[in-house]
């Protein structure tokens, strides 16, 4: 996923965008940035809360946090995990899905963000959840 990135990055010219490998948990985010972006990370993070804490910290007032992941619909068994076969290359075990990140993730950003929006993807197995840092306390 980097190099895709890096790649469309070099294509596109952009100067204003950093790529960082590292554990999510202990990545110090650079002060003062205008977003952070997370796609399909932070369901995989025990810690995902403190994720979630750390680029709010580092965000500018008015700075945004998107996160698109994926979730397990309350409508849906465990067992049906066997069913999805795709889930397991992506790493989303059992333990993964019992864990719920998502409810943590949703619940952290609805309280440390303004302007909270979350949308339910593909019959609730993806979401897009979004926030606006207001003003530091």
């Amino acid at each position: 996923m980097l190099e895709q990135a890096r790649q469309t990055i070099a294509t596109n010219q952009w100067v204003n965008i950093q790529l960082v490998c590292a554990d999510a948990a202990q990545y110090e985010f650079p002060s003062r940035v205008d977003a952070v972006v997370s796609a399909y990370t932070l369901i995989l993070v025990p810690d995902c809360e403190r994720v979630i804490s750390n680029a709010r910290a580092a965000l500018v007032p008015g700075g945004h946090l998107v996160v698109l992941d994926m979730s397990w619909p309350k409508y849906c068994p465990l067992w049906w995990r066997h069913v999805l076969f795709f889930l397991r290359s992506y790493g989303v075990t059992a333990d993964v899905i019992r864990r719920r990140s998502w409810e943590i993730i949703q619940r952290s950003m609805k309280n440390q963000f303004q302007d909270f929006y979350q949308r339910q993807l593909w019959f609730g197995f993806f979401y897009l959840a979004c926030g606006t840092a207001g003003d530091i306390e």
